[in-house]
This record gives structure tokens, sequence and C-alpha cells, in this order.
């Protein structure tokens, strides 16, 4: 199509982190909502462990893979199920995506350079 590498990594970030500021709003909402029907005596101690061990931890690793392993809405999904801190997870989300966005941008132009080396 003749469009520049860079402008297509640039828009498909851009469009990535857009989906995921939307999914987090749409997640705080329906996290809210969540909260007040659910009784907290209820909760057994190792979930409310393993929940404040991801508060802790799992934001970075969480978000910054997800744009490769499972992507931003299952990832904001899971982000609300495990209760980690919604803007850290945001953050490292968007770094994630620019990241990996800038390195299969630069895998497609350099695998694109070497395939018409080969060429002639």
């Amino acid at each position: 199509m003749g469009a520049h590498p860079a402008l297509v990594g640039v828009l498909a970030a851009a469009g990535d982190i857009a989906l995921a500021v939307v999914s987090f709003f749409i997640a705080q909402r329906v996290a809210a909502w969540w909260e007040k029907r659910r009784n907290p005596e209820k909760v057994p101690a190792r979930e409310r462990w393993s929940g404040s061990a991801w508060r802790r931890w799992g934001e970075a690793g969480l978000g910054f893979t997800a744009p490769v392993l499972a992507g931003v809405l299952i990832t904001t999904a899971l982000g609300v199920v495990l209760k980690v801190h919604r803007a850290r997870l945001l953050l490292w989300m968007c770094v994630g995506v620019v990241f990996w966005t800038a390195l299969l941008v630069l895998a497609g132009v350099l695998g694109l350079s070497w395939f018409e080396s080969l060429r002639g």
C-alpha cells in the first residue's frame, strides 16, 4: 500500500492505547458495581493474599507483556479480577504497547529489506 512503516506503527500504537484507556473506564464502572454487591467477609484469606501480591509486584509484568501475550482487553479484565492498581497497569500497558510496536515495526522493516536484498 506504500504507507511508511513508522506511520503505521504510530497509528497502531495509538489505537491500542486508546482501546486500553476506554477499556479501563468501562472496567472501573464494572468493578465499582461488583464491589457494591460483594461481601468482603466471604473472601478466603488465600484470595486476599494473592490480590495483594498482584498489587505489589504484578502491574509491570502484566502490563508490559499484555500487547503480545493477551491483548489489552483481556489484560484489563484480568486486572479487574486480580484487583491490581489500574493506573499503574495502564501505564505499563502503554509502555508495553510502544515498546512492542516499535520492535515489531523494526523487525518488519529489517525483514523486508533482507528479502529485497536476496532478490538482488
